[in-house]
C-alpha cells in the first residue's frame, strides 16, 4: 500500500484538480471522486453529483488497492468519475461517461492522468483490468523517463501541493 499521509493525499490542489477534471471539455463539473488512505480505507470526495453505480464503486476500489499496492511508486493514484450523463426517462440510473486515474508523486503533486471517455463497463469489456494496470504502469515509466531526462537540480524542483511556489517565481 502507498505511505502518503492523508495531509499529503488530500489537498486543496488535488480538489481542484478533481473539479478540473469535472469541467473538462465544457462537461458540468459534477464529478465523484476515490482516494485511498495508506491504511487501505477508501475516502469519496463528490460535489453533490450523484453515485457512479455499484460497478464503478468495484471498478474505482479495485484499482486503487492493485494501484496502491503494486504500482505507488513512492506516491498514490486516485480516481476520478466526471461527465455524468442524465438518464433518458426518470426511472433509469445515469452514469458517468468519464473518468481519469491520477497518480500523485510523495509530495502530493499530480504528476499525470490516465483517463477513459465511455463507462466503466465499456472499459472493462474493451480492454480490461489487467491491461488498466498495464497501462498506468506505461505511463509512469514514460513520465519517469522524461523526468531522468529532464535531470531538473534541487533548486528546480518544488512542492506545489504543498504551496511552495516555482522557484521562477520566488526570484526578484
Amino acid at each position: 500500500m502507498h505511505r502518503l499521509d492523508e495531509n499529503i493525499l488530500v489537498t486543496p490542489l488535488l480538489l481542484k484538480r478533481f473539479q478540473a477534471e469535472g469541467e473538462f471539455e465544457g462537461a458540468d463539473g459534477r464529478h465523484y471522486a476515490f482516494l485511498q488512505r495508506s491504511n487501505g480505507e477508501f475516502l469519496v470526495h463528490d460535489t453533490h453529483g450523484p453515485d457512479p453505480g455499484p460497478n464503478a464503486r468495484i471498478f474505482a476500489m479495485d484499482m486503487l488497492t492493485g494501484l496502491n499496492s503494486r504500482l505507488n511508486n513512492g506516491g498514490a493514484w486516485v480516481i476520478v468519475f466526471t461527465h455524468y450523463v442524465n438518464p433518458p426517462v426518470a426511472f433509469m440510473n445515469g452514469h458517468y461517461d468519464r473518468f481519469v486515474l491520477l497518480w500523485m508523486d510523495e509530495d502530493g503533486d499530480v504528476q499525470f492522468p490516465v483517463d477513459w471517455e465511455g463507462t466503466v463497463e465499456q472499459a472493462m469489456i474493451e480492454i480490461g483490468y489487467d491491461a488498466f494496470m498495464n497501462q498506468c504502469n506505461a505511463a509512469h515509466v514514460t513520465w519517469q523517463s522524461a523526468h531522468e531526462m529532464l535531470d531538473a537540480r534541487p533548486h528546480e524542483k518544488f512542492k506545489r501541493a504543498q504551496g511552495q511556489r516555482r522557484p521562477s517565481q520566488t526570484r526578484h
